[in-house]
C-alpha cells in the first residue's frame, strides 16, 4: 500500500493544485525542493491527532461511500508517508518523533484494512499503534468499532470504555459505547452514555432518541416520557414520538396524559379514525363515558357504518346501563348490508360467552337475541341460545320452552334434545326427561353416547333401575373403539354401580365402581360409593378407609363423604372415631335419615341409649318407611 514520493507528488498536485498554491507564498518557497514543500504543507495542515480523528469520523458514518472513504484515507496515507511531523513534535527528541510516526503509520494501515472490511487485520494494526501511543483514545475507539463489526461485543465494550475514560468529552466515543450497551441489553448503562451526550448538547436529536429508547427498554417509562417531551419541544409533533409517549402513558395508567397525547396525534393526523376510536377507549378507561360517546360519534359522523365504533359505542352504553340506546346501536349494527344472520348470531355468542365472567351481560345478550328473533322468528339457533341462557340462570321452565322450540324447528339437532332432557332433570321431572330422551334416540340419526347416558341417569333417578342398566350397558358396548370422553364413561359406570346396588346385585355394583376408578382413580364420588358399598359388607375395610380419605380430602364439606368415613370406623369397631366423623356430617346440616341413623347406632355402641334414641327418632321423622328405623325405635320403646 506504500507509494513512491514521485507518484505521491503527481497525485497530490493533480487533486489539490489550487488549494496548495493559495496556501503558501511562492516567493518564500522558490528554492525549496518538492519534498520540502510537501513536508511543510503537511506540517501546516495535518497534525497526527487530527488525522486519527478525521479517519474515525469517516469510518463511523454507516452509509459513507466506501470508495470515497478509501480514497481519502489513501491520500492521507500519502501525506503521512513523506514523514510529516506535527508542529508540537518538532520540539521533542528524535525517539519521540519516531514513536509517533510508527503509531500513525499503524493506525492508518488499520484504517485501510477497516475500509476493506478486514477487521481482524485492522485490529492487529491498531494494537501495534497502541504499543507506541498507549493513551490515545482514538485508537481504542477504532479497535472497539472493529470488534463491534466482528460481533465481539464484550471486547468492543472494553475498548470503547477505555476510549471514553481517556476522553470523556468526545461525543462519538460515548455514542459507540451507548450503542454497544443497548445491543447487549444493558439499557441503564446505555442511558448513562446518551445522557452524557445530551448534557453537553441538549439539542442532539439522535442522542435524545437513543436516550428515550434506553429508558424505555430499561422500564424507566417516566424518564423516557420526559425525554420524548424534550424531543417534541425541539422538533415539534412527530407521530412516532407521540405514539411512543402515548404507549408509555398507558403503561403507567396515566390515562389523562394518554388522552392529551392522543389529542396531539389527532392534530398531526386528523383523518385517522383509529385515533378517535382509541381516544374513546382511553375515555372509558378513565371513567369518562360521556366523552367516550362523543369520541365514537365523531367517528360515526365521518363514517356512519364504522363497525368498530358502533360496537364500542354500544359497549359504552352498557357501562352506563343504558339499554335503550344499546338496543338502538344493535339495530344499526344489524342493519349493515354485510351482516347476515350468522354474523348476528356471532355477536350474540360474543355477549353470551362474557356472562361467565360478568353476569351483567345477561340482559344485553337477551336483547341481542330478541332483536335477531324479531327479524328471524324461525331461526332455531336463537332459541338454543335463549334456552342456554335460561338454563344458566336456573330458569328451567323457560329453558324447557326454548329447547322444545329447537326440537320442533330442527328435530335432527341433538343439542336441542340433550338440553331439553337436562332441563327436565334439573327441574326434578325425571319421567319427562326419560320420555324426551327416548324420543331423541328415535329421531336423531346416530345419537351420541351422551344422549344414552342422560337417558340412563333419568331412568335411574326415576327408580327404573333395570331399564337404566340396559340403556347404560348398551351405550358402553357401542363404544368399542373407546372414543367416548373419560368423564362420560365414568359417569355411566358410576350410575350402573348405583343401580346394581339398589337391586342388591352387589358384585356387579362393585365391578362397575372398579371400572370407573380405573378411568379416574381420584373421582371422589366413585371412591366414596365403592368404599361405602364394601364397608356395608365388611370387606377390604383398610382400603375403604384409604378411598374415603381421598374423597374427603377432595370435598371436605361433603356430609355424605364424612358419614362414609365414620361408618367405616364403625365397621372396624372404632366407635369414638366413628362418632367424630359422623357428628361432623350432622353439624354441616341437611343430614339425611341414613346419617342420623348411623349416629344413633354409634351412640348405642358407646352405651348412650338416650342419644341413640334421639337420632333414630330424627331419622324416622325423615323416612317413615324405613323398616330398620321402625324396629330400632320400637325395640327401644318396649318395656322390660
Amino acid at each position: 500500500m506504500y507509494l513512491t514520493k514521485s507518484l505521491f507528488r503527481e497525485i497530490l498536485f493533480e487533486l489539490f493544485p489550487f488549494y496548495f498554491i493559495k496556501s503558501m507564498r511562492y516567493e518564500e518557497r522558490v528554492s525549496d525542493s518538492p519534498n520540502q514543500i510537501h513536508s511543510r504543507l503537511l506540517l501546516q495542515f495535518f497534525k497526527p491527532k487530527m488525522v486519527m480523528n478525521t479517519l474515525n469520523c469517516l469510518f463511523f458514518l454507516p452509509r459513507f461511500c466506501k470508495f470515497l472513504r478509501t480514497a481519502i484515507v489513501f491520500i492521507l496515507l500519502l501525506f503521512i508517508s513523506v514523514g510529516s511531523l506535527s508542529a508540537k513534535s518538532r520540539n521533542h527528541q528524535q525517539q519521540s518523533k519516531d514513536r509517533e510516526r510508527e503509531s500513525m503509520l499503524h493506525f492508518v494501515n488499520g484504517a485501510l484494512f477497516e475500509a476493506k472490511q478486514q477487521y481482524s487485520q485492522a485490529i492487529l494494526e491498531y494494537e501495534d499503534a497502541l504499543e507506541y501511543s498507549p493513551k490515545e483514545p482514538a485508537i481504542f475507539f477504532s479497535i472497539a468499532k472493529a470488534y463491534k463489526n466482528l460481533d465481539n461485543q464484550a471486547s468492543a465494550i472494553t475498548y470503547a470504555k477505555k476510549a471514553t475514560e481517556l476522553d470523556s468529552t468526545n461525543k462519538w466515543y460515548s455514542d459507540l459505547l451507548g450503542q454497544l450497551y443497548f445491543d447487549t441489553r444493558e439499557f441503564e448503562k446505555a442511558a448513562e452514555q446518551y445522557l452524557r451526550i445530551t448534557n453537553k448538547d441538549p439539542n442532539d436529536i439522535s442522542a435524545l432518541y437513543m436516550l428515550a429508547n434506553s429508558y424505555n427498554a430499561a422500564n424507566q417509562a417516566q424518564k423516557a416520557i420526559e425525554v420524548y417531551n424534550k424531543i417534541i419541544d425541539i422538533v415539534g409533533f412527530e407521530m412516532d414520538v407521540l405514539s411512543q409517549k402515548f404507549l408509555l402513558h398507558v403503561q403507567l395508567k396515566q390515562y389523562d396524559s394518554a388522552i392529551m397525547t392522543l389529542q396531539d396525534m389527532i392534530i398531526v393526523d386528523p383523518e385517522n379514525l383509529e385515533l378517535y376510536r382509541t381516544l374513546g377507549d382511553m375515555y372509558i378507561r378513565s371513567g369518562r363515558y360521556q366523552d367516550a360517546i362523543r369520541a365514537y360519534q365523531d367517528v360515526l359522523n365521518i363514517e356512519p357504518t364504522d363497525f368498530k365504533a358502533l360496537v364500542a359505542l354500544g359497549e359504552t352504553y352498557l357501562k352506563l346501563q343504558d339499554f335503550v340506546n344499546f338496543s338502538v346501536i344493535i339495530k344499526k349494527v344489524f342493519s349493515l348490508h354485510s351482516f347476515e344472520v350468522e354474523d348476528k348470531l356471532g355477536v350474540a355468542e360474543m355477549y353470551f360467552r362474557r356472562i361467565e365472567t360478568d353476569t351483567n351481560m345477561v340482559k344485553p345478550t337477551l336483547l341481542v337475541l330478541e332483536e335477531i328473533q324479531r327479524e328471524n322468528p324461525t331461526e332455531w339457533k336463537v332459541y338454543l341460545l335463549k334456552g342456554a341462557l335460561a338454563l344458566g340462570q336456573k330458569n328451567f321452565s323457560e329453558a324447557i320452552s326454548n329447547f322444545k322450540k329447537v326440537t320442533e324447528l330442527q328435530p335432527s339437532t341433538e343439542m336441542g334434545w340433550e338440553n331439553l332432557g337436562v332441563s327436565h332433570l334439573s327441574l326434578g321431572d325425571y319421567a319427562s326427561a326419560s320420555a324426551v330422551l327416548k324420543k331423541a334416540l328415535q329421531v336423531v340419526e346416530n345419537p351420541k353416547f351422551r344422549l344414552r347416558l342422560l337417558l340412563g341417569i333419568s331412568l335411574n333417578q326415576e327408580g327404573k333401575d333395570d331399564e337404566a342398566i340396559t340403556v347404560l350397558s348398551d351405550a358402553i358396548k357401542l363404544d368399542s373403539l373407546g372414543l367416548v370422553d373419560t368423564d362420560s364413561k365414568v359417569q355411566a359406570f358410576s350410575t350402573l354401580g348405583i343401580a346394581y346396588d339398589r337391586l342388591k346385585r352387589y358384585k356387579e355394583s362393585i365391578n362397575s365402581y372398579e371400572e370407573a376408578i380405573k378411568l379416574d382413580p381420584n373421582n371422589a364420588l366413585v371412591l366414596n360409593n365403592l368404599a361405602y358399598t364394601l364397608a356395608e359388607r365388611g370387606e377390604q375395610l383398610e382400603r375403604c378407609l384409604d378411598m374415603a380419605r381421598i374423597a374427603v380430602e377432595n370435598e371436605p364439606d361433603n356430609g355424605a363423604y364424612l358419614d362414609t368415613m365414620g361408618w367405616i370406623y364403625f365397621k372396624m369397631g372404632k366407635y369414638e372415631e366413628a362418632k367424630v366423623w359422623i357428628e361432623k356430617a350432622v353439624t354441616l346440616g341437611r343430614a339425611g335419615a341414613v346419617v342420623q341413623e348411623h349416629l344413633g347406632d354409634v351412640y348405642l355402641k358407646l352405651g348412650n341409649k338416650e342419644k341413640a334414641m334421639e337420632y333414630w327418632t330424627k331419622a324416622l321423622e325423615q323416612d317413615r318407611q324405613s323398616i330398620s328405623l321402625q324396629q330400632k325405635v320400637g325395640k327401644f320403646n318396649e318395656k322390660p
